[in-house]
């Protein structure tokens, strides 16, 4: 049964609000005039999204929000996110299951991470509630969100479309050695004080993240596509890649912490699976195949910032 062509939108690492402020250019003259400069600069986010309204007349099946929406857990620039896209996107024309959202590390409000290290999920529901506010009550925290975009007339034919919470583990607080615990736990302390929670973030948060899937949503998302019959096909979205960047990145934060084992459930399934993800501000599309299991492939493609 064949099946009809399928479009999606992959939107990723917008970096709400200092995204909308953000203009490029190659300022060589330091005396130009600032107001000239600011005039012809480009402006990225405005690029982008004439971009995506382009795409959005040609009625593609589904879009799909791969994470950091924001930036460091403000939840208002979150906010103001939404809202902008609301207007270009006009979420009331979707249906909740052709929209998906998953949170990106800087999608996590460091101020509701539990200190006892139990609740791994309060941490999201600032967003999660931003999302229903929208109408649309589909952000990706606690368990895996599956929805069926039918393909083809034939009712077994269609697309499978599963979100994961890559960003358990961002925020969490992390051990340290007793000998020198107080110490540094007053240090850290002090420099956020110092410094403010902002310019903090970038050793406090992302340093010190430790990115993360629930291995039993893990281990639900793959009995999912090994019940689905040929004529489906099965698309993961989350925030983290799972596979190495090309680029060198020199920060302890980068690979999520059980990407290879996710890597490997996906890629020993023997059918072709679409993951889609933000997080490296690139674009690739990369294919994983694994010869001694006949059909495999693994389809990773990222949203560029």
């Amino acid at each position: 049964m064949a099946l009809s062509s399928l479009k999606l939108v992959q939107i990723g690492d917008i970096h709400f609000p200092e995204s909308s402020t953000e203009a490029v250019s190659d300022v060589k003259d330091g005396g130009f005039p600032s107001a000239v400069a600011e005039k012809i600069s480009l402006r990225p986010l405005q690029c982008v999204m004439r971009a995506l309204a382009k795409e959005l007349e040609s009625q593609p099946q589904a879009i799909l929000f791969c994470g950091d929406l924001t930036s460091k857990g403000n939840v208002s620039g979150y906010g103001a996110c939404l809202r902008y896209l609301k207007d270009l996107i006009n979420f009331k024309r979707w249906k909740a299951k052709n929209i998906h959202a998953v949170p990106g590390n800087h999608d996590v409000d460091r101020s509701k991470i539990d200190p006892a290290g139990k609740d791994l999920f309060g941490k999201f529901e600032p967003f999660s509630q931003l999302w229903r506010d929208s109408g649309l009550p589909i952000l990706a925290v606690e368990s895996c969100r599956t929805t069926r975009i039918a393909l083809h007339k034939h009712k077994d034919s269609g697309v499978h479309v599963f979100s994961l919470n890559s960003s358990l583990g961002c925020g969490e607080k992390r051990f340290l050695p007793p000998e020198i615990a107080d110490n540094l736990e007053r240090i850290l302390k002090e420099y956020e004080l110092k410094v403010g929670k902002p310019a903090a973030f970038p050793l406090l948060g992302e340093t010190l993240d430790t990115p993360a899937f629930d291995q039993n949503t893990v281990n639900g998302l793959c009995d999912s596509i090994r019940a689905l019959s040929t004529a489906n096909i099965p698309i993961v979205v989350a925030h983290h890649n799972i596979l190495p960047q090309a680029l060198p990145r020199l920060a302890m934060y980068t690979e999520t912490i059980n990407a290879g084992i996710v890597r490997s459930r996906l890629s020993h399934l023997q059918r072709p699976v679409l993951y889609c993800h933000g997080h490296i501000h690139d674009y690739p599309l990369e294919v994983i195949h694994e010869p001694e299991y006949m059909g495999s492939r693994l389809v990773c493609i990222s949203a560029s910032k």
